[in-house]
């Protein structure tokens, strides 16, 4: 039987990408602010020595993360952008994902929020710009808003093709973040 997930009008901001609507999230491309999409895959991405060799769910080749693949016609500066679906406020303080960034010439991974009552303005939640290796890594970013929002998770294309970048496993908690000291220190790579 099929479960929520499944089914094709199901939009939350948790997903693990394992189902191919996507938890509604919208892949923008062929805009004035994205060129190309971010792109469902399981196993390695097509291009050696970067992106991941398997998802952060499941820690296997046969799970689906969501990865900005840099290769050419790529060119530095590019970006795709994942949007998630609308979020209720009080339901979310913390959204917590994990992120790969592995290649010689990482560009930059970006989270923004856009708040439900802006069209356009966005605010920088987070932000890497460099190699992090081959492994997967936890991120937390605040989102203790008094209206409803959206995360956009942006790839930026670094000088070559060696800079796949990826996210997986986006889940939404109605408690805010720990602070650096009450983090759990749980396993974070991969």
């Amino acid at each position: 039987k099929e479960g929520k997930c499944d089914e094709p009008d199901f939009f939350t901001i948790n997903c693990d990408f394992e189902e191919e609507n996507l938890c509604g999230y919208m892949a923008e491309a062929n805009t004035s602010v994205a060129q190309f999409k971010w792109l469902r895959n399981n196993g390695p991405t097509p291009t050696p020595n970067t992106g991941p060799s398997f998802d952060a769910t499941y820690m296997t080749e046969y799970g689906y993360y969501m990865y900005a693949k840099a290769a050419v016609p790529r060119v530095k500066g590019d970006k795709a952008r994942l949007i998630s679906p609308l979020e209720t406020f009080a339901n979310t303080k913390c959204v917590t994902f994990w992120y790969h960034a592995y290649g010689a010439d990482i560009g930059s991974l970006n989270v923004y929020s856009q708040l439900a009552q802006d069209s356009n303005p966005k605010t920088l939640l987070w932000t890497i710009n460099r190699n992090q290796g081959n492994n997967w890594y936890v991120a937390r970013v605040s989102t203790d808003f008094t209206s409803n929002f959206r995360l956009i998770f942006e790839a930026v294309v670094g000088k070559s093709s060696l800079g796949d970048i990826a996210i997986d496993d986006i889940s939404a908690s109605p408690k805010g973040c720990p602070r650096p000291a009450e983090t759990d220190f749980e396993e974070e790579d991969a």
